[in-house]
C-alpha cells in the first residue's frame, strides 16, 4: 500500500512546503558555516594565510587535483553517512 494512501493533497503540500523551508534552512546554515570557517584564518592570521596561499600557488597542477580529489571525497564520505543515519 502507498505511503500516501489517506493523506490529502493538501496534507502532502504541507509536508513539501515543510521539507522544502527545512532544505532552504540547511542551505543557509552551510553557506554561513563556509563563509565562517574560510573567514576566520584571515581575521585571526593574514599573514600566515598569505603564505599558505603561496605556496599552494606554487603547487605542481597534479598535486592540486588530487588534493581536490581527496576534499571531494571527504565530502562526499561524509554526506553519504550523514544521510543514512
Amino acid at each position: 500500500m502507498p505511503a500516501c494512501v489517506g493523506v490529502s493533497r493538501s496534507g502532502l503540500a504541507l509536508r513539501a512546503q515543510r521539507l522544502k523551508g527545512v532544505m532552504s534552512s540547511a542551505v543557509w546554515i552551510a553557506f554561513a558555516l563556509l563563509l565562517l570557517l574560510e573567514g576566520l584564518p584571515l581575521l585571526v592570521t593574514p599573514a600566515r594565510w598569505r603564505e599558505v596561499v603561496r605556496r599552494v600557488s606554487s603547487l605542481a597542477d597534479g598535486q592540486l587535483r588530487f588534493f581536490g580529489l581527496l576534499m571531494v571525497l571527504i565530502a562526499g564520505a561524509v554526506l553519504f553517512y550523514s544521510a543514512r543515519n
